[in-house]
């Protein structure tokens, strides 16, 4: 089974043919798992086996107490060394196959295939179980370094809404133009039961005259026009006149008691807003209330999204992955039916001969039933001659065939000895 040259090299049995078989089954279960140095032809057949299980073993990531040191080309008592330590991973790892150091040694192939065939199993589901996680740190490695051009492109608009957000606040922003002069302010300080003049010279103070005067007449309608009073008709324009022009006159009023301001002055100070609006906090207050609830809701409504999102995205993956399966199952049942196909035509191919052949042997078994029933006391002795003489020509016969085998084998050795020696 084994192959030992000098008694200090271990190596591959090339005489027998099922050891080449399944050494060559091994070297194409490690490719296909990923050990692509068994294509090296300068490696020898330890080297690409021993090193293709090494590589297994780490691959499947199960820790085990023994140091796997692999090095090619290593002396027979690193190999020894090397040997027992996988026998020992091996029995870790629970592998369900038993195997003994001196059969990796002096590659058992035979053995050794299931073994094999089991840790590129255990490699591959790995790589399954881990795959995304790999993928997920590779890209935050990758997104380190480099950025993809639909991300600068992000970026880049990203800054630009920035700006414009920006630029759109502080465009917008509360600008005072005028304030209320000295005198006048103390008088309104002393009198806040006029709570409405105050609102309307705030209006004033920050550039919304136009509002203060749209208020002051849907104030002055209302009053006149209680409901269910009549309206008023067309032929009273100059009462909407009349109203119009005493509204103006009244923010005429106001706006002399105030002074224009710019620059800084112009900014809105926390003092002069909390004295405004004191008198309505409850209101800030059930307003702020609603607003904390509303921003609570919103955000419930994005994250259900975005999980909702990621379900689909996980979904979608998990149809493509489900759509390969299929695919590659469906190429496998095709293969599958092909080979079914030939190996029936094969079947077909061997039944007509086994017809055939039993055909003739009953057509000999007759023959040979009429030839006996011939035989008689007289003519018994010559038939035994002759019977012998037919055995004493196929033994010859047989013996001449091996004979010509074997001067082909002989010829065959020696030229190639003869080529050996003229290369010399």
């Amino acid at each position: 089974m084994f192959k030992i040259a000098g008694g200090a090299n271990a190596g591959l049995n090339k005489e027998d043919p099922e050891q080449l078989q399944k050494y060559d089954e091994i070297r194409d279960l490690l490719l296909a798992g990923g050990y692509f140095r068994a294509r090296i032809s300068t490696l020898d057949q330890f080297d690409k086996v021993v090193g293709g299980m090494v590589w297994c073993i780490m691959s499947s990531q199960v820790r085990v107490d023994f140091q796997l040191l692999f090095q090619e080309h290593a002396r027979i008592g690193e190999k020894v060394q090397l040997s027992e330590n996988i026998e020992q991973a091996l029995i870790q790892m629970k592998c369900p196959f038993p195997i003994q150091s001196q059969q990796i040694l002096y590659l058992d192939c035979i053995k050794l295939f299931p073994i094999v065939q089991w840790l590129v199993k255990k490699v591959i589901e790995t790589r399954t179980e881990t795959g995304d996680q790999i993928r997920a740190f590779s890209e935050f490695e990758f997104g380190k370094e480099y950025e993809l051009p639909s991300e600068t492109s992000y970026m880049q608009t990203k800054k630009i809404g920035l700006d414009y957000l920006k630029s759109t606040f502080s465009r917008y922003n509360a600008s005072r133009q005028y304030r209320v002069s000295s005198k006048r302010q103390s008088k309104v300080r002393k009198d806040r039961s006029e709570e409405e003049e105050r609102v309307m010279r705030t209006l004033l103070e920050y550039g919304h005259g136009h509002l203060y005067t749209m208020a002051l007449l849907s104030k002055r309608e209302k009053e006149e026009n209680p409901i269910g009073a009549s309206l008023p008709t067309a032929n009273e324009p100059s009462q909407e006149q009349e109203k119009a022009a005493q509204a103006k006159r009244q923010q005429d009023t106001m706006m002399k008691g105030m002074a224009a301001i710019k620059g800084e002055a112009a900014r809105v100070e926390g003092s002069v807003v909390s004295e405004y609006v004191g008198l309505a906090s409850a209101e800030i207050i059930k307003q702020g209330e609603e607003y904390t609830k509303a921003k609570e809701e919103v955000s419930q409504i994005t994250s259900e999204t975005e999980k909702k999102v990621y379900g689909e995205q996980q979904h979608q993956k998990f149809l493509a992955k489900i759509s390969a399966q299929i695919e590659q199952q469906t190429t496998v049942l095709a293969e599958s039916k092909a080979k079914h196909d030939q190996l029936l035509k094969q079947v077909e191919v061997y039944q007509k001969q086994y017809e055939q052949c039993t055909t003739e042997s009953t057509s000999l078994q007759q023959k040979i039933a009429d030839l006996l029933k011939q035989e008689t006391p007289e003519n018994a002795s010559i038939l035994a001659e002759l019977r012998a003489l037919v055995a004493l020509r196929e033994s010859l016969k047989s013996q001449l065939n091996e004979f010509k085998g074997n001067c082909k084998d002989q010829k065959a050795f020696w030229d190639s000895e003869v080529a050996k020696l003229a290369e010399l």
